[in-house]
């Protein structure tokens, strides 16, 4: 491409001329060179990661571990075994088939939550969509008492998954996400 000021040839696609910086687009003579001091602003403000941040992701981890093996520990101790006569070998069997569709439903939710964990610190875009969920639905079922006889807990429970979804929705998480 060649410059209509310098008669200098540029190479292909360029916006401005190598020589004498004039532009060669429309496009390239409307930039000048200046940022806004807002956009500085926010740019500052999105290079720092929330403090939510790490937390959400050691939840994450932590629902991540102990969500499924609790799940199939209680299915585990919560199986039929042979009665006293020891009779009962149905029974038992079936149990044991019971543990296996929980652990084979579990055991992958678990590994894509840590996903998630990582996705989170990584700042992928999806993952505060995905947090959101998960920390509005773990208070749903912390308030429900869905896991949790206790209303002890379950009022602890609510608390911290409502209190870490609270700050999750703040616009500064948001805008570091960029949701």
């Amino acid at each position: 491409m060649r410059c209509p000021h310098c008669d200098n040839e540029n190479p292909e696609g360029a916006a401005r001329c190598l020589t004498c910086d004039e532009p060669l687009t429309a496009y390239a003579g409307q930039g000048t060179g200046e940022v806004n001091p807002a956009t500085l602003q926010k740019l500052r403000s999105l290079s720092r990661q929330p403090k939510i941040v790490p937390v959400v992701v050691a939840l994450d981890a932590l629902i991540a571990v102990f969500g499924p093996f609790g799940a199939i520990l209680t299915r585990f101790l919560g199986r039929t075994v042979a009665n006293s006569e020891g009779t009962n070998y149905a029974g038992a069997a079936f149990g044991a088939v019971g543990i296996a569709f929980t652990a084979l439903l579990m055991v992958p939710l678990g590994l894509f939550l840590l996903y998630v964990a990582w996705l989170t610190w990584t700042r992928a875009s999806w993952a505060w969509l995905a947090n959101a969920a998960l920390l509005c639905g773990m208070a749903v079922l912390g308030l429900t008492g869905f896991f949790i006889p206790w209303m002890f807990f379950r009022l602890i429970l609510f608390v911290g998954f409502a209190a870490a979804a609270w700050f999750w929705f703040q616009t500064e998480t948001r805008e570091w996400f960029g949701a």
